[in-house]
This record gives C-alpha cells, sequence and structure tokens, in this order.
C-alpha cells in the first residue's frame, strides 16, 4: 500500500506514470483528460502526491538497479541537458540527467538542476 487510506488504485497509479513519463503528458493535461473524456475529477495536486508516493515506494528499486550498474568496472554515462522552467521566476535554466549503464547490465537516469551539478 502506498499510503494508509490512499484511494489511488494500482493501475491508474502506473496509468499516471506511463502518461507522464513515456506519453509526455504533464499532470495539468491527465487533469483536463480525466474531466472531459471521464467526468471525473482527479486534482493535479492529487496526481502530483500519488506521483511522490510512488517515487518514494519505488526508491529500493532504483537504488538496486544503481548499486548493481555501480558495481561493475566500466561504466558508460550520457549527459543530457533539458531546459526547464523555473518556479516563480519564469525564466528557464538548465538542468542535467545522466543515464548510466555497464555494459549488458540495466541502465539507470538520474537528474540534476544545473545549481546541483556535480562534475
Amino acid at each position: 500500500m502506498l499510503q494508509e487510506r490512499c484511494t489511488v488504485a494500482p493501475g491508474l497509479l502506473a496509468q499516471i506514470i506511463v502518461s507522464k513519463y513515456v506519453d509526455h503528458l504533464p499532470l495539468y493535461r491527465q487533469e483536463q483528460i480525466y474531466w472531459t473524456r471521464h467526468r471525473v475529477w482527479l486534482p493535479r495536486q492529487n496526481l502530483a502526491r500519488w506521483m511522490e508516493l510512488a517515487s518514494d515506494w519505488l526508491k529500493p528499486i532504483y537504488q538496486c538497479i544503481r548499486t548493481g550498474v555501480m558495481a561493475g568496472g566500466y561504466v558508460q554515462v550520457d549527459e543530457t541537458p533539458v531546459r526547464y522552467l523555473e518556479p516563480g521566476h519564469g525564466k528557464t535554466k538548465t538542468g542535467y540527467f545522466w543515464t548510466t549503464s555497464r555494459p549488458e547490465a540495466m541502465p539507470f537516469t538520474s537528474g540534476k538542476p544545473a545549481a546541483q551539478r556535480r562534475v
């Protein structure tokens, strides 16, 4: 269970995550889609809270994959710059995603805003 008394079903949560990260649908668009297509009101605040709960719940899996990749003697890294809108300032900044893999192992991705970039 993600959280006691949480109303989201696992299938709905999976759909929200896939829509956000695979279909590139931001939460505000999903909120609109659920309302216009199904007359189901899912405020984006709820969607964001559910995403946060899911990320906390999935963190041990991420850490296990990361540990396995970093345990190898040879690691490949790809750094991808990503422009994002800084909340509250109306300006864009550049953050980075790092995809790290080991030959014949599962990759993992992490990201940091530009201010937190480590070299």
